[in-house]
């Protein structure tokens, strides 16, 4: 329970454009002392479920101290990314939001809970020493700055998501219709389909929020993959990046070698890491 006298939580699964001006408010004043980049993502039109509540406000009266909020385009596990205002630290917050989260999400069949957080935070730092937490991956954020790029190869052709094509994006993207759903009605990210012909061969989605475009959801078919179609799909966005004069930016895992490479060869530079812990309930 929090130390604080007047605390409550306030559970959503939608912001109001008052709460998400308040939450960045309140981010940018918890990341800046230690020089911190990993902002969390502000919808929850992606999760499994998106009726279920995924952003959880801390607030000692009227003032908004903590936030944490929870991603799960699936059942297998849900991220959490949280921050608590630097008067407010070692009071509790933290603990709260995430008993509230970790009990919701149990009762809601959510496999395990994993922590996002930069290894140089504070707690990453606590993250790493604590017993019953289990390190499994690091995350670079790559960034790449609106340049000329070469077009598309001949005989590719990319296509929006659209009706018609969803079930071949679901397929491509190993998802279920409800993600491609998602997906086709979302406010601030695109899905496209990449055509050799007429076949669909790669799916991708762009996601932007006015000051970056980022790169997500890449797949290849497995059929045809090292062809250079993942390098085609990077390209599209790059394009749309110099298009909106916009970086594009992507995650990647530490230890895939061979798409770390790739990225640094099409231009990308590494902005910052995140490692996730397995957290138990």
């Amino acid at each position: 329970m929090s130390k604080l006298q007047n605390w409550r939580i306030e559970k959503r699964n939608e912001l109001t454009e008052g709460e998400k001006a308040r939450i960045k408010e309140l981010e940018a004043l918890s990341l800046k002392p230690e020089n911190l980049h990993n902002y969390c993502f502000l919808s929850g039109e992606l999760n499994a479920d998106p009726k279920l509540p995924c952003f959880y406000l801390g607030y000692e009266g009227e003032r908004l101290v903590a936030f944490l909020t929870v991603f799960f385009p699936g059942w297998e596990e849900g991220e959490l990314n949280a921050f608590t205002h630097p008067d407010y630290r070692k009071k509790g917050c933290f603990t709260a939001l995430f008993r509230e989260a970790a009990s919701d999400l149990q009762r809601s069949g959510v496999g395990r809970l994993v922590l996002c957080t930069e290894p140089e935070s504070v707690g990453g730092q606590l993250a790493r020493r604590f017993p019953q937490v289990e390190f499994l991956r690091s995350e670079l954020r790559m960034q790449h700055l609106p340049q000329t790029v070469s077009p598309l190869a001949p005989g590719l052709e990319v296509v929006p998501l659209r009706e018609e094509n969803k079930e071949r994006y679901a397929e491509l993207c190993e998802s279920a219709l409800q993600k491609a759903d998602a997906v086709l009605h979302s406010s601030d990210r695109d899905g496209f389909l990449l055509l050799e012909g007429e076949t669909p061969v790669g799916v991708f989605d762009l996601e932007y929020d006015g000051s970056t475009i980022f790169l997500c959801s890449v797949r290849v078919d497995p059929e045809k993959r090292r062809k250079g179609l993942g390098s085609e799909i990077v390209r599209c966005a790059l394009r749309e990046g110099l298009r909106q004069d916009l970086p594009v930016i992507l995650d990647v895992d530490l230890d895939n070698n061979p798409a770390l490479s790739l990225y640094r060869k099409l231009g990308f530079s590494t902005v910052f890491q995140v490692d996730y812990f397995a957290l138990p309930f």
